[in-house]
């Protein structure tokens, strides 16, 4: 008889993103203020005001629950989501997070409540029994409970109620795309204005080069930026030769210059050359760009986009 040797399936592959990835950044010490790179977990504090109990004054205070919030993808599961702890980093529940904007980058955080939180955090032990207090016996959420009733308050409740907005409003500050408003009041994502001009002239005797009037940007699925750009134009002279440069708004160091994968006259221009010519006589033109993503140095949900026009003379910027 042979005897055939039982084969170990291999492990899954190791994920560096999600709550252990968040988890590991808390306890080594390497989490940072906001997401500006891959595999980054970002930190807040989120308050939990902790009522008195049994009617003993002193014996409340506000807790600081830390919340842990990196990217993630579809392949890491459940995206968009807060899994909240508390004692030994236990689960107790998961919760989407409502409201979030369009373009939104996937995500995954934790919220580290009571000793969760660790030795240092105020209140812990404080935050710990009240949210002990107002789980059911499965211990998969929080909320009124008689026990919570009987030794706070029939309203201290309310209370989780507040830490659960807290932190869907500290995600929100963490994760949602950066927005700027016109006066008018209509918000863009991350509008940039710059015009640089070449060297070797910028004016035509007393008349002013092509100026951006308006830029609406917006993040497809791709991760490319879309654009459609608006160009005040004054009028009077010769036709207008300018190429557009799109950059990245970074955190810190010089503009990165990607390349544009589309680049669509709407009105008032044509394009020639990778340069775009307005017609003599016109005070306005659009034009629409969608960026090369493949040329992008970091995400576009990391970083802002700045456009500008250069005055072109027979080359390429």
């Amino acid at each position: 008889m042979e005897y055939l040797k039982a084969e170990t399936p291999p492990a899954p592959p190791f994920s560096p993103r999600g709550p252990p990835a968040a988890l590991r950044a808390f306890l080594s010490g390497t989490t940072v203020d906001r997401l500006t790179e891959a595999g980054q977990v970002a930190v807040r504090t989120v308050p939990l005001k902790v009522p008195d109990r049994d009617g003993e004054v002193g014996t409340g205070g506000e807790h600081r629950a830390v919340l842990l919030v990196t990217e993630a993808t579809d392949a890491d599961g459940k995206i968009n989501r807060v899994t909240a702890m508390r004692g030994n980093r236990m689960t107790v529940k998961t919760s989407w997070v409502p409201g979030l904007p369009v373009g939104t980058n996937p995500f995954q955080a934790v919220l580290l409540v009571g000793r969760a939180a660790g030795n240092g955090a105020p209140f812990a032990a404080e935050a710990e029994e009240f949210l002990r207090c107002s789980e059911p016996p499965e211990h998969n959420k929080w909320g009124q409970t008689e026990e919570l009733r009987l030794r706070y308050s029939p309203s201290s409740h309310r209370r989780i109620a507040a830490l659960t907005a807290a932190t869907n409003k500290a995600v929100h500050d963490l994760v949602a795309l950066p927005r700027e408003k016109k006066p008018g009041g209509a918000g863009k994502v991350r509008k940039r204005f710059k015009i640089k001009e070449k060297a070797d002239g910028s004016r035509r005797g007393s008349l002013s080069i092509p100026r951006l009037d308006d830029l609406d940007a917006a993040i497809d699925p791709s991760g490319a930026w879309r654009v459609t750009v608006t160009v005040k134009i004054t009028p009077g002279g010769d036709s207008w030769r300018m190429t557009p440069v799109a950059k990245l708004q970074v955190r810190s160091g010089k503009r990165p210059v990607v390349q544009w994968a589309e680049l669509t006259p709407v009105s008032n221009c044509e394009l020639v050359d990778n340069a775009l010519h307005f017609r003599p006589g016109t005070r306005r033109a659009v034009f629409r760009g969608v960026t090369d993503v493949t040329s992008h140095p970091v995400r576009s949900t990391l970083s802002g986009l700045v456009v500008e026009l250069q005055e072109s003379k027979g080359d390429v910027a």
